[in-house]
C-alpha cells in the first residue's frame, strides 16, 4: 500500500547515508576517524603483530576463520518483528549495521508499507542495508551494485538473512547505454560509496585508496526486457552523482512505476533528475531534508499522471 503523502518535515535527524560523517559541517563527504578510533586502530595493529594474525600462518588463518563478526537487532514495522543481521567486522559496516534504526526514518517508513504484490528495484544496493528488509516483505526484489567488494557483503548479508530466493543481484553499474566505463572510486574499503561513472566524482570527498576500474555498464530497462524479468512498481534512486546516465538507461522502467524513493542534492544531475520524474508523471510527496547539507533531502515520488511524451 503507498504510503500516505504528507507535507514536508524539517525537524528529522540527519538522514543523508552518502557515507559516514557526511553530516559533520564543512559538506566534506567522508568518514574521518577521532582521537579515540586512531588509538584504538593502532592498539589492534600492534595486538596483530604481536600474536602474528598476518595470514602466513596455519595459526593465523584459523584464527581468522573463525571470526563471524555480525550484528542483529529487530525492525519493528506496523505489526511486524523482524530479525535483521548484517555483515560487520569493518568500522563502515558496522556504522550501516548500527544506524539502521535512525539514519533514514522516510526509507523505513516506506519499505515497511511493501507487501508481497511489490516488486521493489533498489538502484545503488551498497552492502544491502535497504535491500534486506526489503526482501522479508516485498515479493521480489532487484538489488543493483556497481562494487564488487559491496557486492560480495551484499551476498552476505542476503545468506545470512534467508533472503536469496527473493533477491536477484545486478553486479554491475547502471547506465544510459551498453558500455564499458572507468568507474572512479574513492577507496578501496568495503561498505565504501561515492563510485562515480566514467568521470571523477562530482563531490568533494575525503580519498582514501582511490583507484579506478573499468567495467561493463548496463541500462536498467535493457536488463529488464531482455531477461524477462517483472516491471518494478517500487524504486529507490541512491547513486551519488550519477543520476543523470542511471535514468537515462530507465526511462522505460520508470514509466511503468508507481513510487520512486531517491536522495537528491543541490547539484545539476540531481536537479536534471526530479525534472526527469516530474516529466515521467512524478509528483513529491513525503520529504526529509539532509541535516546540515544545503540542498541535500530524501523524498518520495508518487506517480499522479501518465508521463509526458
Amino acid at each position: 500500500m503507498p504510503i500516505p503523502m504528507r507535507g514536508r518535515s524539517d525537524s528529522l535527524p540527519c538522514l543523508n547515508r552518502m557515507e559516514q560523517g557526511d553530516c559533520m559541517s564543512g559538506h566534506t563527504f567522508g568518514y574521518k576517524p577521532g582521537t579515540a578510533v586512531a588509538i584504538t586502530r593502532t592498539a589492534c595493529r600492534w595486538m596483530s603483530r604481536l600474536l602474528k594474525l598476518d595470514g602466513a600462518t596455519p595459526f593465523s588463518n584459523e584464527f581468522i576463520q573463525q571470526l563471524d563478526p555480525q550484528y542483529r537487532f529487530v525492525w519493528r514495522t506496523g505489526n511486524r518483528e523482524i530479525p535483521l543481521c548484517f555483515r560487520t567486522g569493518h568500522g563502515r559496516l558496522l556504522w550501516r549495521a548500527k544506524t539502521f534504526l535512525t539514519e533514514e526514518p522516510l526509507m523505513l517508513e516506506w519499505i515497511g508499507g511493501f507487501t508481497r504484490s511489490d516488486i521493489f528495484l533498489d538502484i545503488g544496493a551498497n552492502v544491502g542495508t535497504y535491500t534486506v528488509p526489503a526482501a522479508f516483505l516485498a515479493g521480489t526484489v532487484y538489488a543493483c551494485e556497481l562494487d564488487p567488494m559491496n557486492v560480495s557483503i551484499l551476498q552476505e548479508n542476503l545468506f545470512l538473512n534467508g533472503v536469496l530466493d527473493t533477491v536477484i543481484i545486478f553486479p554491475f553499474p547502471c547506465g544510459a547505454e551498453k558500455s564499458v566505463e572507468r568507474i572512479y572510486y574513492r577507496d578501496f574499503s568495503k561498505g565504501d560509496a561515492l563510485q562515480s561513472v566514467g568521470r571523477e566524482s562530482p563531490f568533494d570527498t575525503r580519498k582514501g585508496k582511490s583507484y579506478t576500474a573499468r567495467q561493463l555498464v548496463l541500462p536498467i530497462d535493457a536488463v529488464i526486457g531482455e531477461f524477462g524479468l517483472q516491471q518494478p512498481n517500487k524504486i529507490k534512486i541512491d547513486v551519488d552523482g550519477n543520476e543523470r546516465i542511471v535514468l537515462g538507461g530507465a526511462r522505460d522502467t520508470l514509466m511503468k512505476a508507481e513510487e520512486v524513493y531517491m536522495e537528491c542534492s543541490d547539484d545539476e544531475d540531481s536537479r536534471w533528475a526530479v525534472d526527469c520524474l516530474r516529466e515521467l508523471g512524478f509528483a513529491e510527496g513525503l520529504r526529509q531534508d539532509v541535516a546540515n547539507v544545503p540542498g541535500a533531502y530524501n523524498a518520495v515520488f508518487r506517480r499522479t499522471q501518465q508521463p509526458s511524451g
